[in-house]
């Protein structure tokens, strides 16, 4: 039986305005957006290192396990997008924006291309499904989660460190608007 899509999308879009109210909500209650950036990063590396786990035996994968993790990875999107629009904005310069957010998308969108073209490879093929091509399939898209959580876990890192980056350039000009008044 093949899931509804519809209202599987409807879920993922509903989480994703979840995640938005969150960061509003966090927002309200003094939570930096940086920190947020960092939640939002820590969030998504736990859902797809749960879709790795739930997808590591070929013979018996959790698939609602797998789709709670989606619906919190979408959550975590919802956090994410207002967050690094915002630290974007304080960041990098106007007139730069524009052609520094089209070079970093260069290298987003080529490897999602070629993890689209190896996930393609590894699927069975019309009449050719063999026994051992299903489990080949099941062992990619672990491997994809996997790759992914690591990824995830390099964001969750790097966005810690952007925190802390961020948070001491912010006191400094604090600071230097104190000084100058």
């Amino acid at each position: 039986m093949s899931p509804p899509l519809g209202i599987v999308f409807s879920c993922f879009m509903v989480c994703i305005m979840i995640g938005s109210s969150m960061y509003s909500f966090l927002l309200s209650r003094r939570v930096r957006p940086e920190h947020m950036l960092t939640l939002s990063m820590s969030l998504a590396f736990l859902a797809l290192t749960v879709c790795a786990v739930a997808t590591s035996s070929p013979a018996k994968p959790f698939t609602h396990a797998c789709f709670v993790a989606f619906l919190s990875f979408e959550i975590s999107i919802g956090i994410y997008y207002p967050a690094i629009g915002y630290l974007r904005s304080r960041v990098i310069p106007e007139e730069y924006r524009a052609s520094i957010t089209s070079w970093f998308r260069v290298p987003m969108n080529l490897l999602t291309c070629v993890s689209l073209l190896w996930l393609r490879d590894s699927k069975p093929h019309g009449d050719e499904k063999q026994e051992g091509q299903h489990d080949s399939l099941e062992k990619s898209s672990h491997l994809t989660f996997l790759i992914c959580a690591c990824f995830l876990l390099l964001a969750s890192l790097l966005s810690t460190q952007f925190t802390r980056k961020f948070q001491d350039s912010e006191k400094r000009e604090v600071l230097e608007s104190q000084l100058l008044i």
